[in-house]
């Protein structure tokens, strides 16, 4: 309304823009943004914001021409250099990159936001000294983007240890991304199963509250094996493997933190080192429509002490990230955008799936078994680390030790989701009787069909739980 007796007002059409980009009207806004610009040149916030929004097209070229409009008169303006800068490094040029973050942090000295991107860049290459110096620098001018980031939650763990041993933790940590990304490129081509969980009635009835999908605290897995098999593959002789086994694999899983029947805290008993940050969701796949096989009941348990007694809830392929940029990987693993953490929910786009890698197929897989052996060295050359260090590498670890299993397991093509969540707020981070902690996907992780076991018991009320199981998801 402003616009018809107006039409020559650059202010107008500049907020008008702002609403359409709000409500997902890319086009739009980047059309009343140029009718903004053209009334008054000068106006450098919609250069800036015409540019975000050519970002959000993937039009980086376009993105770029358009911050360098708005520093041209406003060479004080950091946050064109900021927005610049990611753009530039979206483009992969890390060295123009880094140069606008400078100039951002330079006019603000105390953009956190800038020094945590470019500690981010130098990190992937490998500068984890001038790195570290920058995510120091994030945690002080504010301490609680820490709960959001890996990086500054490694660099505040560590900020009072000497620079080497500071950099050989970062250092193990870039291996771990790196391993991960290299479990991804080789195993997830492999993974075009549907993803089923084993479940029973009282699931059934939790999923009426949302549809969500729990992933658990990896310190209440059950089998005592998980995770050990990783420490078999570092290329470690066996006394160096149980010394660093011990100290890096946690407690017995068997137990979790807290007793199962008092609540009690007894992690002090073992060692006080946990996998509290790591977060796990287990799921066999299978490529057949008849997923109710023996095979998948016999090896993902029991219900009500029979085989074959419980059901199968079979996801949707398109529940799960099917590639996976570098760019992108960075995103979901390490969380450099801290909306994930903002919203109470996980993020839909975060949940890629991998496919456990079995002990015998390990050597198939050159890049994996390089950095397998890259993690050894590192892990041999810790000595000397106090409890609370031992516990963030422990759950940095955890990130990729718990997609390798015994080979006894192979016929189960097994897949998982693992997610590193170190919030400090409680925000994300759930809890049952007794401290078993969880986080849960949202109700666009959905189901395709539910599959009985043979032998369940109760089918009326399964059946009548489905039924209104069925009926919420539709309303």
């Amino acid at each position: 309304e402003a616009i018809k007796p107006n039409s020559d007002t650059a202010y107008a059409y500049y907020n008008r823009a702002i609403a359409k980009r709000s409500n997902d009207d890319l086009v739009g806004a980047i059309a009343d943004y140029g009718k903004a610009i053209k009334l008054n040149p000068d106006k450098a916030e919609a250069y800036i914001n015409r540019g975000i929004a050519k970002y959000d097209q993937g039009d980086l070229v376009g993105a770029i021409a358009d911050y360098n409009e708005a520093i041209k008169p406003n060479s004080d303006t950091a946050y064109a250099y900021y927005n610049r800068a990611i753009a530039k490094r979206s483009n992969d040029d890390l060295v123009g990159a880094i140069a606008d973050y400078g100039k951002a942090i330079e006019l603000k000295p105390d953009y956190a936001e800038a020094y945590n991107n470019r500690g981010n860049i130098k990190f992937f290459n490998n500068d984890l000294t001038d790195a570290i110096a920058d995510y120091d620098k994030v945690n002080k001018l504010d301490s609680r983007l820490a709960s959001f980031y890996p990086y500054l939650h490694i660099a505040k763990c560590t900020e009072r240890e000497k620079p080497d041993k500071r950099k050989m933790i970062f250092g193990l940590y870039l291996i771990v991304v790196d391993l991960k990304k290299a479990i991804s490129d080789q195993q997830y081509k492999e993974v075009e199963f549907m993803p089923m969980h084993y479940t029973n009635l009282n699931a059934l009835i939790n999923l009426e509250g949302g549809a969500s999908f729990r992933l658990f605290n990896a310190s209440n897995m059950t089998d005592r094996t998980e995770g050990q098999v990783f420490f078999e593959l570092l290329g470690l002789n066996k006394t160096k493997q149980k010394d660093i086994s011990d100290k890096f694999g946690g407690i017995d899983p068997r137990f979790g933190n807290s007793d199962a029947n008092t609540g009690e805290d007894i992690s002090d008993k073992f060692g006080g080192i946990d996998s509290s940050d790591v977060y796990i969701g287990s799921f066999v796949m299978d490529s057949h429509d008849d997923v109710g096989d023996d095979m998948m009941w016999r090896t993902y348990g029991r219900h009500e002490g029979k085989e074959n007694a419980g059901c199968a809830l079979v996801f949707q392929k398109n529940s799960f990230a099917k590639e996976l940029s570098l760019s992108n990987f960075h995103n979901a693993l390490l969380r450099n955008d801290n909306s994930t953490f903002i919203k109470k929910d996980i993020s839909h786009e975060d949940l890629f799936l991998f496919s456990v890698i079995y002990q015998h197929t390990v050597s198939e897989y050159k890049s994996i078994n390089n950095k397998l052996k890259e993690l050894g060295s590192i892990l041999s050359e810790l000595q000397n680390i106090k409890s609370d260090l031992a516990k963030l590498i422990s759950s940095m670890l955890g990130i990729v030790r718990f997609l390798f299993k015994h080979k006894k397991y192979s016929r189960e093509k097994e897949a998982r989701l693992i997610i590193w969540n170190n919030d400090s707020t409680g925000e994300v981070v759930k809890r049952e009787p007794f401290g078993k902690r969880y986080i849960e996907c949202p109700p666009s992780l959905k189901r395709y069909k539910i599959i009985f076991g043979n032998d369940v018991k109760g089918v009326e009320d399964w059946e009548r739980w489905i039924d209104d199981l069925n009926r919420k998801l539709k309303s």
